[in-house]
């Protein structure tokens, strides 16, 4: 979320990804910025790749000290630990607790997904930014999100819990979406993005 966009800005810079002569985007340029955002959604879909080559090569499956951390591990999580593949995914969609994360988790990656697929067309519309201005503003996003992982999540959820902080951060989400619907200007667009 953070490198890609960025990347992608650069890689696409100003060129019109479309002839719009209404918007003032010249019909010659389409094609040349056409084949910059494949270039550049090609070289995105590398970071995802990568990501999951790294995973499964240098992140091994935690495994839980002996009898007892299995036992411990096992009332945690329900009466067994969940199946692979899709017989897992059945086993943890039939346990109360797993179900509610598994909820919410789904709920707030489509949420992101709606918002990363329609804010390039927000911002185009609204201040008149390209793939360049676009692709910075979801590189800064994803700064905003890793900062608040690494600095504030713990420490957060230490002191107020786990559950209301999830309720709390789908509540500054929701104040953050808000604000950008109504931000007059670029400047309080990537305020209410921070937020």
């Amino acid at each position: 979320l953070i490198a890609g966009p960025v990347i992608g800005a650069v890689l696409v810079g100003g060129t019109p990804v479309t002839g719009l002569p209404e918007a003032g985007l010249p019909v010659v340029g389409a094609a040349e910025g056409l084949r910059a955002m494949h270039r550049s959604a090609l070289l995105a879909a590398l970071f995802p790749a990568a990501a999951v080559l790294i995973a499964l090569v240098a992140l091994p499956e935690p495994r839980p000290a002996g009898p007892a951390g299995l036992a411990a591990r096992g009332r945690a999580i329900g009466d067994r630990p969940a199946g692979k593949g899709v017989a897992g995914l059945r086993d943890i969609l039939r346990r109360g607790p797993l179900r509610k994360i598994a909820l919410v988790f789904f709920l707030l990656t489509f949420a992101f997904s709606g918002v990363e697929a329609t804010l390039a067309l927000f911002v185009e519309r609204r201040f008149g930014w390209g793939p360049r201005g676009t692709g910075l503003l979801l590189g800064f996003a994803g700064v905003t999100v890793a900062a608040v992982q690494v600095f504030l999540v713990g420490p957060l959820a230490a002191r107020f819990g786990e559950v209301r902080l999830l309720g709390g951060g789908a509540s500054v989400f929701a104040a953050g979406l808000a604000a950008l619907a109504v931000a007059p200007g670029p400047a309080a667009a990537v305020a209410a993005v921070a937020v």
